[in-house]
């Protein structure tokens, strides 16, 4: 009960974290569901080394962040890290 004597109504609102981490999963699952051989270990793999760039530069900005700087050149540190990958991935 409130300060006026009716019951307080509390309302859930979900973060845009929870939104995307919802909508993830919801996709994954119907993937899953819908396309033969999304689950196959060989699928799987190649999901996991498509975004492996991604992770590596979300694990560089989160040090930027905890240290308190600021990067600008986040374009030019994906540059300078694609391009070693790039260039074994086409040899």
């Amino acid at each position: 009960m409130n300060a006026g004597g009716g019951m307080a109504i509390l309302r859930w609102r979900p973060s845009q974290e929870e939104i995307v981490l919802v909508l993830a999963a919801l996709l994954f699952g119907a993937f899953a569901l819908l396309l033969p051989g999304f689950l196959a270990v060989e699928n799987l793999l190649s999901l996991v080394r498509s975004v492996s760039i991604l992770g590596i530069l979300g694990l560089g900005m989160a040090l930027v962040v905890i240290g308190r700087g600021i990067d600008l050149a986040m374009v030019a540190t994906m540059v300078v890290a694609a391009a070693p990958w790039k260039a074994r991935s086409t040899a």
